[in-house]
């Protein structure tokens, strides 16, 4: 038994075999589980579940068998259980996860949604910030809502935070030498 639980964590601490792993997942017919778990991983979702082949070709089905070892199956539509694929990864020595399987075969992949997140926060800390700088004036208030709303100064910044902190600077030093307001 204690040689089984080092073999495990042996295969848990492996170092991700690229050379093979792309020349597997390069094959014509197993390209697109790469392309599905690289867009999963994009997403911010889980490598886990299943994925699907709605029109899988011939091709598909076989390079998918044969990848599993398992007899040959038919019809169209071809789904992949993903903690059956990183088993048969790692008893390969060829990764100790999908996750290190996807960064060995296309890089590192950015989370989009986090991204997307981080990017929303940040706009908002920008307008949180003009906010404050106006809580005395109620009339700039309302503007700065309104270009939080509209979204008139992501356009003008062409979403660029560096240059709608500008902009909002800018307009304040306009807005503050006004008399009245």
């Amino acid at each position: 038994m204690l040689g089984t639980g080092a073999n495990f964590f042996r295969v848990m601490q492996m170092t991700p075999d690229a050379v093979r792993l792309r020349a597997l997942f390069e094959q014509h017919g197993l390209r697109w589980i790469m392309t599905r778990l690289a867009e999963r991983l994009s997403r911010g979702r889980p490598l886990s579940g299943l994925i699907a082949n709605a029109q899988a070709t011939c091709d598909e089905r076989r390079a998918l068998d044969d990848l599993l070892g398992r007899h040959s199956t038919a019809g169209s539509r071809l789904s992949l259980d993903l903690a059956t694929l990183e088993h048969t990864l790692r008893l390969a020595g060829m990764a100790g996860s999908l996750e290190e399987a996807v960064i060995a075969c296309r890089g590192t992949i950015e989370n989009q949604r986090a991204r997307a997140e981080r990017q929303r926060d940040e706009w908002e800390i920008l307008f949180d910030a003009a906010r404050s700088r106006c809580a005395s004036k109620p009339a700039l208030l309302g503007w700065v809502d309104a270009l939080a709303n509209d979204g008139t100064l992501k356009r003008l910044s062409r979403g660029d935070l560096e240059t709608a902190t500008n902009l909002m600077a800018s307009a304040w030093r306009i807005v503050s030498r006004k008399p009245g307001t």
